[in-house]
C-alpha cells in the first residue's frame, strides 16, 4: 500500500510514522479528524476525476476547474494552524 499523505505536524499512522492513511488502487483510508474533503478541494477533485474516468472508461477525461477560492482559503487556514 501507498501512504495517503505525509504527516507535517502531530502523529501519523503511529507515534513515529511520517505518513498518514493508506491508498490501495482506488481505495483511500484515513483516520483524520475533521472535514477532509471541504478543506482539500484538490483531493475532492482528484476523487471525482478518478470516479468519472472509471465510470466512462476514459483515462483522458478531465474536469473543468471550478473557482475554489473559499475552499482553498479553508485549506490554507487549516495548514497554517499546525505548520506556520
Amino acid at each position: 500500500m501507498q501512504p495517503l499523505g505525509q504527516t507535517l505536524a502531530g502523529f501519523g499512522n503511529n507515534a513515529s510514522a511520517e505518513f498518514e492513511g493508506a491508498r490501495h488502487r482506488h481505495v483511500f483510508g484515513s483516520y483524520m479528524h475533521g472535514p477532509l474533503l471541504p478543506k482539500n478541494p484538490h483531493f475532492a477533485d482528484y476523487l471525482l476525476g478518478l470516479a468519472l474516468r472509471r465510470k466512462y472508461n476514459d483515462p483522458g477525461l478531465t474536469l473543468t476547474p471550478l473557482h475554489d477560492q473559499e475552499e482553498l482559503a479553508a485549506h490554507h487556514y487549516a495548514v497554517n494552524l499546525f505548520c506556520p
